[in-house]
């Protein structure tokens, strides 16, 4: 992974593969798979308890109504509980970072060279979504803020107005 520091003011492309519409990529899950697999098995046992359970209430017919209606309902809240809970945790997980150069960045006359930088490039970030699909967010570079102090995730992206107002 490059810093966005490392990346020169003068237009040099750094050395990764461009991605044709988010930038160039600067960062790449080591568990994309694993998360992936993870959100498609819980979203699956999700699915199946949902369809499982009208089908416990009709056939365990030695049972009285109430008792199934409780199996039944168990299995419900357990199945949807525990892929909303997942879906929670690992929703901000990071599968990729691309980073590119904003031409429209203004530069700011006593920045250090790092906080220009920081400010000429746009961030796009690539996270899953409930069924397993790419979400995308952009960002700017200086948006991104270190977080030591929430579970399961190392970085807080704020979003910014036109006024510059969070």
């Amino acid at each position: 992974m490059i810093p966005v520091s490392e990346l020169d003011l003068a237009n040099e492309q750094p050395p990764l593969p461009k991605h044709i519409e988010h930038g160039y990529l600067v960062y790449t899950s080591p568990f994309e798979r694993a998360v992936k697999t993870l959100k498609m098995l819980s979203l699956t046992s999700a699915l199946m308890s949902i369809a499982s359970a009208p089908v416990m209430v009709v056939l365990a017919q030695d049972m009285p109504l109430p008792g199934r209606l409780a199996i039944a309902g168990t299995v419900l809240v357990f199945g949807i509980s525990t892929t909303l809970v997942l879906t929670h945790f690992l929703r901000s997980y990071v599968i990729r970072i691309f980073a590119k150069r904003d031409t429209n960045a203004a530069v700011t006359p006593n920045a250090t060279s790092e906080e220009q930088a920081s400010e000429q490039y746009k961030m796009t970030v690539q996270t899953f979504n409930l069924f397993g699909r790419p979400v995308y967010t952009q960002a700017r570079h200086a948006d991104f803020q270190p977080l030591h102090s929430r579970l399961f995730n190392n970085t807080r992206m704020t979003t910014v107005d036109k006024n510059g107002q969070p």
